[in-house]
């Protein structure tokens, strides 16, 4: 009875337990499990980059359109901006110029033959393009003059004449001048961000309103008390000594050789900032800026080869207030009130190019030759293109991406580029404006069919979008 009992327990403590382990998973399902459950935590975590990149170019793309529509408006209201070029060297402070090349003072353009006139047809119909560029004039520190769109600071084209630039103008303003300079800041570039200039550690407190940077460059001194005298806003942040604590005010004043700088706020009187750890200086960014490129414009010539009515001087260049007297010339087209042809010179042809934090270096501007970039045929949703660059100077590759912009400066025209066929393409090109020493090409496409035959493409970087505007002409006879 007692081993019955004995045997009886055992069953079903042999039965509990092999019942149990069938309740168990083994070390294969855990890991399963864990896999799954991985995937599925990856998948989530990869959501937060896409959404905060996505976010940020919302963040670009809203105000680009902002500025956008600022830059337009103020064109409506002064059109002469697209018109004018603020040239002293030739006595001319503000030459209104019909074909946008003022800074050209004959009508031989970059790259453009002597003659210009289409006798055939008697007009002037060349499609050149000027880039209206301001802060573009600015900034540029490349080869060169300020006023050419355009280099090649990679040496990639043979000596001579430079066919591949276009003239950059400055809209009419005077950038010599400050007021000027300011206002050209305000049509054409979004101040939204501080940015740190400078940054120093030894700071002296000469009184409640001056403080001495003993640390700082005479150079960025320089440059920063240059930049108040410009009517750039600045200030600078003052932090304690307990570091949890800082002052801002706007900065009056630099002197430069005493390494001071003056403030607009006095400093606390509250003990707090007896003792000074650090002092950063800060300039309003402008992270969004902006140029027009303008092409195609047509005028008709008078009697006298010149626009217009012949013989009439409309812009007294000979200073004798007599219209009969002094020379008819081209210079006179869209000066207010002019008999020059000006019907049928609207400005519908312009693109206005938005960037964020646009890089000022002559590289920015470097341009290369291309092959088969030729006009678009009928019904043809995209075009490949090679674009050729020296393997010998490994920085002259240019740095493409899908969405980037390139530019077809001689024509006046931008491209999104839509994919990447071959990064590494190796050989010449079969055309005689690509040299020999361009070995290497990368094979593009873009979005849209070329709009007109080019022979050269400048990649631009950090441009948000390129937006087709009209400029009106105020000068048109209805």
């Amino acid at each position: 009875m007692t081993n019955q009992l004995i045997n009886s327990k055992y069953e079903v403590s042999g039965r509990w337990t092999r019942g149990k382990s069938r309740d168990g998973v083994s070390l294969i399902e855990i890991l399963m499990a864990l896999m799954v459950m991985g995937v599925g935590l990856v998948s989530v975590a990869t959501l937060f980059p896409i959404a905060m990149l996505r976010s940020i170019q919302a963040t670009q793309l809203t105000n680009a359109a902002l500025l956008s529509s600022q830059i337009q408006d103020y064109f409506k209201a002064f059109p002469d901006l697209a018109r004018n070029h603020y040239d002293s060297t030739f006595g001319v402070p503000l030459r209104p110029n019909f074909e946008f090349t003022p800074a050209s003072i004959t009508w031989n353009r970059r790259g453009a033959p002597a003659n210009v006139v289409d006798f055939k047809n008697n007009r002037l119909s060349k499609n050149y393009t000027t880039i209206i560029d301001p802060i573009g004039m600015l900034n540029y520190n490349g080869p060169g003059n300020a006023d050419e769109f355009g280099s090649d600071p990679h040496g990639l084209h043979a000596s001579g004449p430079n066919f591949y630039a276009v003239d950059r103008t400055n809209a009419g303003f005077n950038l010599a001048s400050a007021t000027q300079r300011e206002l050209a800041f305000e049509m054409f570039t979004s101040r939204d961000s501080w940015s740190n200039y400078l940054s120093s550690v030894a700071v002296t407190i000469n009184s409640a309103t001056e403080l001495a940077l003993t640390d700082a460059n005479n150079g960025d001194m320089t440059t920063f008390q240059q930049m108040i005298t410009d009517n750039v806003p600045v200030r600078a942040i003052v932090v304690n000594f307990a570091g949890k604590e800082s002052h801002v005010s706007n900065v009056d004043s630099v002197n430069v050789g005493a390494k001071t700088i003056t403030l607009s706020n006095s400093l606390p009187n509250n003990g707090l900032f007896n003792a000074i750890p650090e002092v950063r200086l800060q300039v309003f960014e402008p992270r969004y800026s902006s140029l027009i490129s303008v092409r195609k414009i047509l005028t008709t010539l008078g009697a006298d080869g010149q626009p217009g009515v012949e013989n009439i001087d409309d812009d007294n260049s000979d200073g004798d207030n007599d219209p009969l007297t002094g020379a008819d010339g081209f210079y006179e087209i869209g000066w207010p009130n002019s008999d020059e042809s000006l019907n049928n010179i609207d400005i519908k042809n312009a693109d206005l190019v938005i960037f964020f934090r646009r890089d000022f270096s002559p590289f920015s501007e470097q341009v290369y030759g291309v092959e088969n970039m030729r006009k678009g045929s009928l019904g043809a949703t995209s075009q490949s293109v090679k674009i050729y660059w020296d393997s010998t100077k490994p920085l002259s590759k240019p740095s493409l991406k899908p969405g980037g912009f390139v530019c077809d400066s001689v024509n006046g025209y931008w491209y999104k580029i839509r994919s990447i066929f071959d990064e590494e393409g190796s050989g010449t090109a079969q055309v005689q404006w690509i040299g020999a020493n361009n070995d290497r090409y990368i094979e593009i496409d873009l979005e849209t069919p070329p709009q007109a035959d080019a022979r050269f493409l400048m990649i631009y970087k950090n441009i948000i979008e390129v937006y087709p505007i009209s400029i009106p002409n105020p000068y048109k006879r209805q």
